[in-house]
């Protein structure tokens, strides 16, 4: 089952905010980490969690069992809260959206770049210096090649993706010519 990424970002943006004031981020994050861990070792995980014959407290049992280990005080209420809400399906995901968000507030941030042919280490470190002016950030360069794209560059920040790919750019060509034509 795929999570509607908005929801799953208002509530990790909802339990980061909890776990900072408590100053609990990183033991969130790790139980976090094997929550996510738990259910791609076993999909029926993520079936359980949402199972509707299971009650609140069973399914906040599940989540703070997978959590593993000690589990602190805010990662329990919010295990509640969510089952009580019927949102426990979006557990598996959480974890993704929280550390890029711990990331975000720690003024450093992850960039996926994806090029059509390796860049230079010139081009590398340009890049990296331009994306630290633009986001106000501690920028971390992940770099890969990806033939399909023809030219141009793609990155992801976050779960943003700005594209400018040369393959998009013809999609979006494509798509434009279609549209006029009726």
């Amino acid at each position: 089952m795929a999570a509607d990424r908005t929801i799953v970002r208002r509530y990790a943006t909802a339990l980061y905010e909890a776990a900072e004031a408590k100053g609990q981020v990183a033991p969130v994050t790790e139980s976090l980490a094997r929550i996510a861990s738990a259910a791609k070792a076993d999909p029926r995980f993520a079936i359980f969690l949402t199972h509707p014959r299971l009650s609140a407290e069973e399914r906040a049992g599940l989540i703070v069992a997978a959590a593993g280990g000690t589990v602190v005080p805010v990662l329990r209420s919010f295990a509640e809260l969510v089952a009580e809400r019927r949102r426990t399906g979006i557990v598996p995901y959480l974890h993704e959206a929280f550390a890029l968000l711990a990331e975000e507030r720690s003024g450093r941030m992850q960039v996926g770049v994806s090029t059509f042919e390796p860049l230079t280490n010139e081009s590398v470190a340009s890049l990296q210096r331009r994306l630290e002016e633009l986001l106000k950030s501690e920028v971390t360069l992940t770099i890969q090649t990806d033939r399909e794209l023809l030219g141009g560059v793609q990155l992801r920040i976050g779960d943003r993706v700005v594209d400018g790919s040369l393959r998009a750019k013809l999609v979006e060509l494509r798509q434009t010519l279609i549209e006029g034509g009726n």
